[in-house]
């Protein structure tokens, strides 16, 4: 996202931590992991890398991703545990 002027930069990036903060931690730490990664590798290689990564497949298999399903089924907020990654 494009922002104008300062204030407009501090409002939009506590917005986007606040909803980050919403999420899986497993999934944050897996997104910023991949994120790095594209800094220092073209993008489908990056891409590549993440998708064959241990630390997908931890998140993938792990609580809180059971934990995302079984809320949204319920149809209420997710009680994310701690990342183990």
């Amino acid at each position: 996202e494009i922002v104008q002027n300062k204030n407009e930069a501090l409002k939009t990036a506590l917005a986007y931590a606040r909803l980050i903060t919403t999420a899986s931690p497993d999934s944050v730490v897996v997104a910023k992991l991949g994120a790095g990664w594209a800094l220092d590798a073209p993008r489908h290689e990056a891409h590549s890398k993440l998708m064959n990564s241990k630390e997908l497949r931890i998140a993938a298999s792990g609580e809180n991703a059971a934990e995302g399903i079984k809320s949204f089924n319920e149809r209420r907020p997710p009680r994310w545990q701690n990342s183990k990654l």
